[in-house]
């Protein structure tokens, strides 16, 4: 129960900051995302991918993932694939959820973790997709092509992730305030039950 009630209450408290963060986030995918570059078996390479895993590293699961969500979904709508866009707005969401919520921002084990789960998570759940609209073949011919991602969807986050770790390392205080946030909301909920 405690579990949902973090949940319910990251959602109550999701203020003009995260909107604010979300919205910067949602851009830059989409920016990386329309700098595209077609696949022989269908869908592009881009840089995404890795932008949707850096927030969520950066920032937690919830931003990560509607960065991800917004962000991809209208990149697929305005390059021409809309019909992938209900598949983008949920795989997109676990690209950046993943990671968000498996790395605390200052692991690398599991930092690396959650990396490698927001690639497989679309590594498998598109090559659902493909297998559901068109056909298996299309998807081992996109599971081929995919494999290249690996390289910058993995090393890209991890190697800026080091990086800002370093160089900028207050950019993570971000999701500490967030915790206070949380805990100073849970034991205001409690306190109004205990009247």
């Amino acid at each position: 129960m405690e579990r949902w009630q973090r949940v319910i209450a990251r959602l109550k408290t999701f203020g003009a900051r995260d909107i604010a963060i979300t919205a910067v986030f949602s851009g830059l995918v989409f920016v990386l995302t329309m700098v595209a570059i077609p696949m022989p078996a269908g869908g592009f390479w881009h840089f995404g991918n890795a932008m949707i895993i850096l927030s969520g590293l950066m920032f937690g699961g919830l931003v990560g993932g509607l960065s991800g969500s917004i962000g991809a979904t209208m990149a697929d709508l305005v390059l021409g694939y809309g019909m992938w866009a209900p598949w983008t707005v949920w795989i997109k969401f676990f690209v950046g959820f993943l990671p968000g919520i498996v790395s605390d921002g200052k692991s690398a084990p599991r930092t690396i973790l959650g990396i490698c789960l927001g690639w497989l998570a679309n590594f498998i759940f598109y090559a659902i997709a493909y297998a559901v609209m068109l056909g298996w073949p299309a998807a081992l011919q996109w599971f081929a092509a995919d494999v290249v991602v690996i390289a910058y969807t993995i090393g890209g986050p991890l190697v800026v992730w080091f990086a800002l770790r370093k160089g900028f390392p207050r950019i993570f205080d971000y999701r500490d305030s967030v915790k206070s946030t949380l805990a100073i909301y849970l034991q205001r909920e409690r306190d109004k039950g205990n009247r």
